[in-house]
């Protein structure tokens, strides 16, 4: 946990299936909580949510436009239409189960504006319970925030 420029941040990395562990799906339904609290002080939830994410169908939040950026040209007729953008589900060779240097920012926890998730999902190619979840919590103040599986 830290906190720098108005911005408390919780990153952590999870294995999808551990023992004794609720697991974590890829491709599937899963139940979250969030909170965070008023103040640094561990205390009662200032606010509070639980929210179902699956990685595989959850849109990641647009990205904003720079005022710089050149508008895009209309399609013609039979251009293909672009892909929805999708969550970042990457696998590896087994190898290397490193979190990526950028997350996806996800909308589903627009209850608290303030309150943003990034998320990826590192598959294993040789084994479910090599599979991570790579996530962020960024909360545009200073108090406690807590994740819960």
């Amino acid at each position: 946990v830290t906190y720098e420029d108005g911005v408390t941040v919780v990153e952590f990395t999870k294995l999808l299936k551990e023992e004794g562990e609720h697991e974590i799906l890829a491709d599937g339904d899963n139940t979250f909580l969030w909170a965070v609290g008023s103040s640094n002080a561990v205390g009662y939830h200032a606010a509070r949510a639980q929210f179902t994410l699956d990685f595989k169908t959850t849109a990641p939040a647009p990205t904003p436009p720079t005022p710089d950026a050149p508008i895009p040209a209309a399609p013609t007729p039979d251009a293909p239409t672009p892909a929805a953008p999708t969550p970042d589900i990457a696998t590896t060779d087994g190898a290397d189960l490193n979190c990526p240097s950028e997350l996806t920012q996800l909308t589903t926890l627009n209850e608290d504006p303030a309150l943003n998730l990034y998320t990826a999902v590192v598959l294993s190619p040789t084994s479910d319970s090599e599979s991570i979840l790579c996530a962020r919590l960024e909360y545009d103040s200073e108090a406690w925030v807590g994740f819960g599986i």
